[in-house]
């Protein structure tokens, strides 16, 4: 399996779309790890909002927490707790499965393209990425370029 799997827009996939005027997802890439098994969805926009839902489980410490980094920093975290019983069928064996659910909601703040980098903080301090999100905020509409000029 290769290091990353690019999601191409037009690929038929829900992650490539154009959605409200605010937000805009660009591409979205997941990234393989032999100390994870994971799966993450951009499951929807409302306006400036972006909504990132999926499982993870840490195959040598478990899932703690996800982090979204911009920038090299931080912009938000969320506890792996949400219950998956259809994680814990695929995984029997891991007793974390059936909570190895997290979901973020971010808010976009001024406009431009961004890279989020999605990742997981396992028990032991470690991190693991997971995959980006490239998004687009705050497209100027005709009338606002002109204004500005």
């Amino acid at each position: 399996m290769p290091a990353e799997q690019r999601l191409n827009p037009g690929s038929g996939l829900p992650y490539n779309r154009a959605v409200s005027g605010e937000v805009e997802i660009r591409d979205v890439t997941r990234d393989s790890s032999d100390r994870i098994e994971c799966h993450f969805r951009v499951a929807g926009t409302e306006g400036p909002k972006l909504e990132i839902v999926g499982w993870v489980l840490g195959t040598e410490s478990p899932a703690s927490e996800i982090e979204i980094v911009s920038g090299g920093e931080v912009a938000g975290r969320a506890p792996v707790v949400l219950e998956r019983p259809d994680v814990a069928e695929l995984f029997p064996d891991m007793l974390e499965a059936a909570t190895a659910g997290f979901r973020i909601e971010l808010a976009a703040h001024g406009s431009g393209e961004s890279e989020l980098e999605v990742r997981v903080r396992l028990n032991d301090e470690s991190r693991e990425r997971l995959g980006r999100v490239l998004v687009r905020t705050g497209r100027r509409g005709l009338l606002d370029t002109l204004r500005r000029g």
